[in-house]
């Protein structure tokens, strides 16, 4: 439990810092996904530019750690649930 604590710390720390490299604070603010919009800035060379549909690509391995994480979750702690107290 506390190693996935620390994974979904070290995932909500990487863009939330990079946001504020990126557009600083003020910007950051009124961004809604700043994490996503920070694809747009990415380029390979000089002609691949185009790169912010590799967003989609870490919004679902983030998508799949959550469900994964929630699926273990339900399974190690449904014994709780059942049992009844007198």
């Amino acid at each position: 439990m506390l190693l996935s604590g620390f994974v979904i710390f070290i995932l909500i720390l990487g863009p939330l810092t990079g946001s504020l490299a990126a557009f600083g604070i003020a910007e950051s603010l009124k961004l809604n996904t700043p994490a996503y919009e920070q694809w747009r800035l990415l380029a390979l060379g000089r002609y691949i530019t185009r790169l912010d549909s590799l967003s989609i690509f870490q919004w679902f391995s983030a998508y799949s750690y959550e469900f994964r994480f929630s699926q273990s979750y339900s399974t190690n702690y449904s014994h709780l649930k059942r049992r009844r107290f007198p």
